[in-house]
């Protein structure tokens, strides 16, 4: 348990240092998404990057409010699609405030990015695609 703790810590801390969001785009609800170039590693096909989402419209779940999630995504430039490797979510925006909670299990599943959706932004700058 104490290792999961440390190794937690240790990941919070990794994330936070030198974050630089530059914002890409914004859906029909106003949530804004955000990337950190900082971040951007390519090996191949594949490329992960930390990515910010600003919730204009705050998530909630019983008492629980989030207003802003911090997720590393990894992009398969080759078959178009994507996938969350993890995710934390935040009281404030620009993941301030208090975590609400961490999913750092991997997301074993591809998938598609739609064309002109919020994903498909984000891998074609990923991706270096126009």
């Amino acid at each position: 348990m104490k290792n999961l703790i440390g190794s937690m810590l240790m990941m919070m801390s990794l994330i936070c240092y030198g974050e630089q969001w530059d914002s890409v785009v914004s859906n029909e609800n106003d949530t804004v998404f955000f990337f950190d170039p900082n971040s951007v590693k390519k090996n191949g096909d594949l490329v992960q990057y930390w990515e910010l989402t600003n919730f204009k419209e705050k998530l909630k779940s019983g008492k629980t409010v989030v207003s802003s999630s911090k997720s590393l995504v990894e992009v398969d430039c080759k078959n178009n699609r994507y996938r969350n490797i993890q995710v934390i979510d935040f009281e404030k925006e620009f993941g301030l405030g208090g975590i609400v909670n961490v999913d750092i299990s991997g997301e074993k599943n591809w998938y598609l990015s739609p064309k002109e959706s919020v994903s498909s932004v984000m891998e074609q700058k990923m991706c270096g695609r126009k």
